[in-house]
């Protein structure tokens, strides 16, 4: 590039300086230099708008003004304060505090420099690269003054004191070299410097902040919030490569054939990134499906990995780190949810991760190993570099950022998150949030007359136009349904009329039962009550007849055995007198005669004694009849009573069972009440979310007359 310009600049600054073709030439070198960083100053700037467009693609509609007015924000104010005394920080003399900081160079003047204006406007765009990372990871839940404070704490403090340690020398040379630098660490454009201390400071902010509303679910599993715009996603993507070379390249800080390799590595690593994260995003997920976010957050990655090293490694390391960088970002991505980590855009894996890679990938790689160092003292102070950037960055932003979230909370208000941060922080919108609030006001108040606006020519217009023709349909289905629930409540009107007549009847059936049955059981009690007391009168008159039946039937005996004593003493006395007649002969004859009176009074004496056993035995069956007689009846008796008790029982359940029915009647009397009460709450309700604002006929309330609410006169 620069023979080719020479015949067309020599003569012109030889004739004016009347200097050699040496300094010429120099001079001319010197200006290409100065307009290639300033060319790669732009592409570099030319990344704020990547960033805009892939953070804003990333986050949803709601909060897409939010992100883009941070992304402008932070770069303002990050460029004021780079300049008030971040410049001075990261490239000023030493201090005297052990190589540690800068401290020169506090608001710098150009008038009469301009190499270090091309130098400061280079260094510039990299100080708003790393506040920009920030933004993307706590999109959408952040306040915008909070996210102003995190981004000039990072542009102003965090990012210059590293950048002094590893990149101190670079414009004032040996007398402001950091420590680090003087170690040999190698981040040729800044995997470690800019993009891990961006990523170690958002990584810190999110853990801050906390997750959005919905992005894990009550049992912590992730659920997915899609990007309300893939392509922005993608445009942002393709501005990021293109700003990358000179972001690369351009940090060579002169026109030399370098830039021609670097840009090369560059493109291979970004390329190889973008594919093998595809491939991992299929290989892990359900379907292997390959994501689409993941191409382009895997050109990120592999651009990320390569900055350190794009000097230093071959074609083939270039493509090497892609790959491994394309799978980190995949890989980190889960590890970040499964932490319940919400990073909206891969931040942290993408510049976080992916620089370290791209830091330890140098004393990996490297084709050739600095003089005076071997690879694996190269491997260690790299490890060394990166191991000191996570600690520093994520570190002072952790206990900066959670002071400042003390005293300025750093989280929106719940209803702010919901609502979205375009209308809670800026009060802006756009023509689809419009349509989106209006469906929503539509939604809330139930005015299905009310139409949204229709945008002729556009998405949105078209959305509106169908969502238009939903309310419509909505609106023919509310009156459909409006007739169908009034003809439903008259039937159901009738139906509650016939069940409070079936009531009132079965209610007088109840009562008069009810009557009958105590009734009954009174008359039973007290027969129960009588046939008791004759049972046991008849059963103590039973034990009297045969005591006294047993005490007649002894005395009989003993005087029947007191009349066969004499009989047999009479007719032993006849014998006597008999045999003693005969022995007198004639002189007995009177006293044989005699003798055979008493003989015969004997013999009548034994009838009589015979005749009386058998009336006895007669008399003795027939008070047995009489006493199995009485018996009988005292048995027939215990039974009346016991069928009497059994009645009684059998009547109390029946008494029991009616008084149950009766508190059934009584519930069923407060279900209908209930009934009543509960339609006229769904008749009201329909009514209410019917059209409110049509002059139509709404659904009318029940009648709760005197005469349902009381059920038969049981309440």
């Amino acid at each position: 590039m620069a023979t080719g310009l020479l015949p067309l600049l020599l003569p012109h600054r030889l004739a004016a300086q009347d200097t050699g073709v040496a300094d010429a030439i120099q001079l001319v070198q010197h200006h290409l230099d100065m307009a290639w960083v300033l060319v790669a100053a732009a592409l570099v700037f030319l990344m704020q708008a990547g960033f805009l467009c892939l953070e804003s693609g990333m986050s949803r509609a709601k909060n897409s003004i939010n992100v883009a007015v941070k992304n402008l924000g932070d770069f303002i104010l990050g460029a004021l304060l780079f300049w008030l005394f971040g410049f001075g920080i990261m490239f000023g003399h030493n201090a005297g505090l052990g190589n540690l900081v800068g401290g020169s160079n506090w608001m710098p003047h150009f008038e009469s420099n301009a190499d270090l204006a091309v130098f400061f406007l280079f260094q510039t765009m990299f100080a708003g690269t790393s506040a920009t990372i920030v933004s993307g990871a706590i999109a959408e839940r952040t306040r915008f003054w909070a996210y102003m404070g995190i981004a000039g704490f990072t542009i102003g403090i965090i990012y210059p004191i590293f950048g002094h340690w590893a990149w101190g020398s670079l414009f004032y040379g040996d007398g402001a070299t950091g420590w680090l630098e003087a170690r040999g660490f190698h981040d040729f454009a800044g995997s470690t410097v800019v993009h891990s201390v961006g990523g170690w400071v958002a990584l810190a902010a999110a853990l801050l902040v906390g997750p959005r509303r919905d992005r894990f679910d009550v049992k912590g599993r992730p659920q997915t919030i899609q990007p309300h715009s893939p392509i922005m996603v993608y445009l942002g993507a393709l501005l990021l490569f293109f700003g990358w070379f000179g972001f690369n390249a351009g940090s060579t800080l002169e026109a030399t054939e370098s830039i021609a390799s670097i840009a090369v590595n560059t493109m291979l690593a970004g390329c190889a990134g973008s594919l093998f994260a595809g491939i991992t995003s299929a290989v892990m997920d359900r379907q292997h499906k390959v994501q689409a976010i993941s191409l382009a957050n895997g050109v990120i990655a592999g651009l990320v990995g390569i900055t350190a090293g794009c000097d230093a490694v071959s074609a083939g390391g270039a493509v090497l780190i892609g790959v491994v960088a394309g799978v980190l970002l995949e890989l980190g991505g889960k590890l970040l949810e499964r932490l319940k980590i919400d990073d909206v855009v891969g931040a942290v894996p993408a510049h976080g991760m992916c620089g370290v890679w791209g830091t330890l990938a140098v004393g990996l790689l490297a084709v050739n190993v600095p003089e005076g160092m071997t690879r694996m003292g190269l491997i260690g102070v790299q490890a060394l570099g990166a191991l000191v950037a996570f600690a520093w960055a994520f570190g002072s932003a952790w206990i900066i950022i959670g002071l400042v979230n003390r005293i300025l909370p750093m989280r929106v208000d719940p209803e702010d998150e919901a609502l979205g941060l375009n209308l809670a922080e800026h009060g802006s919108s756009s023509s689809l949030l419009d349509l989106a609030a209006s469906m929503e006001s539509i939604s809330s108040t139930g005015n299905y007359e009310r139409r949204v606006q229709v945008e002729v020519g556009t998405e949105v217009g078209d959305l509106a136009r169908s969502f238009n023709r939903l309310l419509s349909a909505v609106d023919t289905a509310l009156e459909r349904n409006n007739e169908i629930v009034n003809r439903s409540q008259a039937h159901l009107e009738e139906n509650l009329q016939h069940l409070e007549g079936d009531t009132r009847t079965t209610s007088e059936r109840l009562r008069a039962a009810h009557a009958r049955a105590e009734g009954m059981n009174g008359q039973l009690e007290v027969m129960s009550a009588n046939l008791g007391q004759n049972k046991e009168k008849l059963e103590r008159s039973t034990a009297d007849i045969r005591s006294n039946a047993k005490t007649l039937s002894g005395q009989a005996d003993e005087i029947l055995d007191t009349i066969r004593t004499i009989a047999d003493s009479t007719n032993l006395l006849a014998l006597n007198a008999s045999i003693e007649a005969a022995r007198a002969g004639e002189a007995g004859a009177g006293f044989a005669v005699v003798a055979e009176e008493v003989r015969r009074l004997a013999r009548k004496s034994q009838q009589a004694v015979g005749e009386i056993e058998e009336r006895m035995v007669a008399m003795g069956r027939l008070n047995q009849e009489l006493l199995d007689g009485l018996l009988g009846q005292a048995t027939e008796s215990r039974e009346s009573a016991g069928s009497c008790t059994s009645l009684h029982e059998a009547t109390s359940e029946l008494m029991q069972v009616l008084t149950e029915v009766m508190e059934g009647a009584r519930h069923t009397q407060e279900n209908v009440e209930r009934t009543y009460a509960r339609l006229n709450e769904i008749y009201s309700d329909a009514a209410e979310q019917a059209v409110p604002h049509r002059d139509r006929p709404y659904l009318k309330r029940v009648p709760m007359d005197d005469a349902v609410l009381e059920t038969a006169g049981l309440s």
